[in-house]
């Protein structure tokens, strides 16, 4: 492993050990106990979201958004004093697990947003309203309509069956 990979691996867990605290890398290697020498050592003794800086020893802020831009897909990343948190975009709810903004299905909700006989089909960030065959969606997009067929397609086609009859 090179010089600078070492410095990012290291970074990466100070990042994470500091503000989040749980466990950093894909082996999840546990962080050190807040409040413990090796936490003071690594993070400073100042609240969550801070580091000490390896060159100068200093301590400072951690800028979760700007060190791991990564987080807060389908949203934006905002920056807090010792955190972040995310403004997930119209859609989209925040999951604590994977730090993302994730698709809200609103055809789960307990109002379902389609009425009648409209079908709610969930799509990244929203949802579409399908009606069944003989039926099309409303001005309001949300329910459905019989077609008229006669009206719709002209009257030959209603004529037509007529004198069938």
């Amino acid at each position: 492993m090179q010089n600078h990979d070492l410095i990012n691996c290291f970074q990466t867990r100070v990042v994470c050990c500091c503000s989040m605290g749980a466990a950093w890398g894909n082996d999840c290697a546990i962080c050190p106990e807040k409040g413990s020498q090796a936490y003071q050592k690594m993070c400073g003794s100042g609240s969550p979201g801070m580091m000490v800086d390896p060159v100068t020893g200093n301590t400072h802020e951690i800028d979760e958004c700007q060190m791991m831009p990564g987080m807060c897909q389908h949203g934006v990343c905002m920056n807090t004093i010792g955190s972040f948190h995310c403004e997930c975009h119209t859609g989209y709810i925040y999951d604590e697990d994977s730090h993302q903004c994730i698709d809200k299905n609103e055809c789960l909700g307990p109002l379902n947003p389609c009425q009648g006989l409209a079908t709610c089909i969930n799509t990244p960030g929203s949802f579409e309203c399908n009606c069944p065959e003989g039926y099309k969606l409303d001005m309001s997009g949300r329910s459905c309509k019989d077609i008229d067929e006669c009206h719709d397609r002209g009257y030959a086609i209603c004529q037509v069956k007529e004198n069938q009859s």
